[in-house]
């Protein structure tokens, strides 16, 4: 199918190719990073860690070596208050990490932030007055701070918003104007702000302005409806568009009412002004959720990106609403601090990064994140050149030398590592699957055999949910909906098969698959030619030598019979000419026998040279349904031959007063059974019988049927050794 040309006014909307527009978004990215360390850097600066008291004010829990404190104060020490003697500023009952939004109304919120205003008020003077538990002390901060002293929740923070930022951004890159991968990319977007700001005020030391406080907190806030917003949006039109848009309409028209809110701060809410909105809307989400579930029930394709997108967003949300959200809700401590709830849900967008790859969310295929991997292994190079320059000294033409080296020698192979374990298909799928496929062309009969071994081959290849024989023939391989289906032709000309859903739904057909497939058809259409050639040889072979047994030695036996001069001369001139008839028979393998003519023929014969011989025949048929089973010519003689050197071996070797023959119809087949009495002590070496050619030839017949026989000696008390023969044989009505 060819792809439809994009409209002039998609043309015009497409202005940079996709990787240098991402490049664009880094750098937007790390510029507004900076900003955020600009702020965070700023004093003032006391070079301590502090944390809350259980006792009163703070306490010291690192003083940072070479900073203004480092004289004056030891780890251990508790900071009551602080500001310029006389007017101390008390920080009993002060946590200087907690978050305000954790507050649980707006008067509560702004307290917070107006004595943190206070205490930063109080730090910014030219020297500052500490009061401990045991001294007073005065010191000198710094207007900056150096960047080592920031926490590593900082770098963390900043960390995971750039990957949500980079990868949601990766997906809308190569799908401009369509609107699900804006929707993502609005909320990787709201993420990077919301833990942009969040990253500013998690480094402060003991306090931050009020303004830059609130401005932060508004921000991050923010950041979180468009987070909200994208995602409920997403939900709202991936993979289908949900009908009711009142729905969608309301909530967005919520997230806009709380934001108002809580910018102009007009109304508590019950429970928790700030966490409450959250979780109503996480509800929204949940309900789009289960509404596209069952728009999709008949889609199998929407389904598995569904389930991708499902365990994507319920299980890093999720995840955030129970150790985080819910715990505050009940006026208890979170379970984690805030730091691991951004870890958390990051795995959002680093899932739908492995979703494009399984299941080709938002139609990108594998190429996309192959892209992004070598996106990143360019700007490897470039941050660890960077870091050897700033922190190592090195020179640039040796600290460039020295990136490329590290990454070829630790990105790229595991780049590799990471696609080849992403992709699901090992590179030597091909190779491994060669000489199994050979050897079942070859031995199939026919081309029907030969397009089920095909299949059986497809099938351990990519373990598909189900294999569909289609109707007329297909032209090529081929890939639909999505990847959902792959179109293989049969070896010959005939049917065609579709393959649904590979490695039992859990990843779609891919370009590569299809290329695969293609070159094993290659491969199998000139094997089953092969294999054509070689039957047809041996058919003109077997053709001559037909005519030469039925014009050139069938008349001589003929001739034989009419010059004989004797009964018993006539008689084995006779049976010659039968075995070379049935020989012929057997060449041509044309026509079938049904299995009860076949064993009333021979039960006539078998009668009458046990009559002959003084012997009871004791016959016993219980073939049931397989009466009607048609035999090859092939099948006819192996069977009546088995069946007649059985009985001539019981009439020649031993004195049977009887011989049994039993056949029965069992699940697969037939199996009988000739038993004689009267074996002599001759024909048995060490309780065993004495192998004979008979037997042999007996032994190969079955096998040449696919089936097996078996001989047994038994002696029961006072009689004579009994000699069975066992068979069984593949059969089918």
């Amino acid at each position: 199918m060819t792809a439809a040309a994009p409209s002039p006014a998609r043309r015009r909307s497409v202005s940079m190719a996709p990787l240098p527009m991402l490049a664009c978004i880094l750098v937007a990215g790390l510029v507004v990073i900076a900003l955020s360390l600009v702020l965070a850097l700023r004093g003032p600066w006391l070079g301590v860690t502090v944390a809350p008291s259980e006792e009163a004010g703070v306490v010291v829990t690192r003083v940072m070596e070479g900073s203004p404190a480092e004289e004056t104060l030891e780890v251990g020490d508790r900071i009551i208050a602080v500001g310029h003697a006389p007017f101390l500023l008390s920080l009993n009952d002060y946590d200087p990490t907690l978050e305000p939004h954790t507050r649980y109304s707006f008067a509560a919120y702004n307290d917070y932030l107006v004595f943190q205003g206070l205490i930063h008020e109080a730090l910014s003077q030219e020297r500052v007055t500490l009061k401990t538990d045991s001294t007073q002390v005065e010191i000198q901060p710094r207007d900056l701070r150096p960047l080592g002293s920031l926490p590593l929740d900082f770098w963390l923070f900043h960390l995971f918003g750039l990957m949500a930022l980079m990868i949601s951004a990766a997906a809308w890159v190569f799908r401009q104007g369509e609107k699900a991968p804006a929707f993502l990319a609005l909320s990787g977007v709201g993420f990077f702000m919301a833990t942009g700001a969040h990253a500013v005020w998690v480094g402060r030391e003991l306090a931050l302005s009020t303004p830059l406080f609130d401005t932060l907190l508004r921000i991050n806030h923010v950041g979180l409806a468009l987070l909200l917003a994208g995602l409920i949006c997403l939900l709202s039109n991936y993979p289908r568009r949900v009908p009711r848009v009142g729905l969608l309409h309301g909530t967005l028209a919520g997230l806009v009412l709380y934001q108002l809110n809580e910018n102009l701060q007009l109304l508590d809410l019950p429970w928790h002004t700030f966490y409450l909105p959250l979780m109503a809307f996480y509800a929204v989400a949940v309900l789009l959720a289960l509404q596209q579930w069952r728009m999709s029930r008949h889609d199998p394709v929407d389904r598995a990106a569904l389930k991708w997108i499902f365990l994507s967003v319920f299980l890093s949300m999720g995840v955030a609403m129970v150790i985080y959200f819910v715990p505050t809700l009940m006026g208890q401590e979170p379970f984690f601090p805030q730091i691991f709830i951004s870890g958390f849900a990051v795995t959002l967008y680093v899932g739908f990064a492995l979703g494009v790859v399984r299941y080709r969310l938002f139609d990108l295929d594998q190429w996309w994140f192959l892209a992004w991997l070598w996106f990143l292994g360019g700007l490897l190079v470039v941050l660890i050149d960077l870091a050897l320059v700033v922190f190592l000294g090195l020179g640039h033409v040796e600290a460039v030398g020295l990136a490329v080296l590290l990454v070829a020698w630790g990105y790229l192979p595991l780049r590799g590592w990471i696609w080849s374990m992403l992709t699901g298909r090992p590179r030597r799928a091909i190779e491994e699957k060669l000489p199994g496929l050979a050897e079942s062309i070859v031995q199939a009969r026919g081309l029907e055999g030969a397009d089920q071994r095909w299949i059986e081959t497809l099938e351990s290849l990519f373990n598909p949910l189900s294999v569909q024989t289609l109707e007329g023939p297909a032209e090529a391989v081929g890939i639909r909906q999505y990847g959902a289906e792959l179109m293989v032709p049969s070896i010959g000309d005939g049917a065609a098969y579709c393959l649904h859903h590979a490695e039992n739904g859990s990843r779609l057909f891919s370009s590569r698959d299809g290329r695969t497939v293609e070159s094993l058809l290659t491969v199998a259409r000139r094997l089953f030619r092969i294999r054509e050639a070689e039957e047809a040889g041996a058919k003109n072979e077997r053709a001559r030598i037909i005519r030469d047994l039925h014009d050139d030695v069938g008349g001589r036996v003929l001739a034989l019979i009419h010059s004989a001069t004797t009964d018993r001369q006539a008689e084995l001139a006779r049976k010659a000419l039968d075995a070379l008839r049935d020989t012929i028979v057997a060449l041509d393998d044309k026509g079938s026998t049904s299995l009860d003519d076949v064993l009333f023929d021979w039960h006539e014969e078998a009668a009458q040279r046990a009559d002959a011989a003084d012997v009871t025949l004791r016959w016993e048929n219980h073939s049931g349904d397989l009466a009607e089973a048609a035999l090859s010519p092939r099948y006819r003689i192996n069977l009546r031959r088995v069946l007649d050197e059985a009985l001539t071996n019981a009439l020649r070797h031993a004195q049977p007063e009887w011989v049994r023959v039993r056949l029965e119809a069992v699940e697969g087949g037939l199996e009988g059974s000739v038993v004689n009495n009267g074996l002599p002590e001759s024909l048995i070496e060490s309780g065993e019988l004495r192998p004979g050619r008979g037997l042999y030839h007996m032994r190969t017949r079955m096998e040449e049927l696919g089936g097996q026989l078996q001989t047994s000696i038994r002696r029961e008390a006072g009689q004579d050794w009994m000699l069975e023969v066992r068979f069984s044989l593949p059969l089918a009505v």
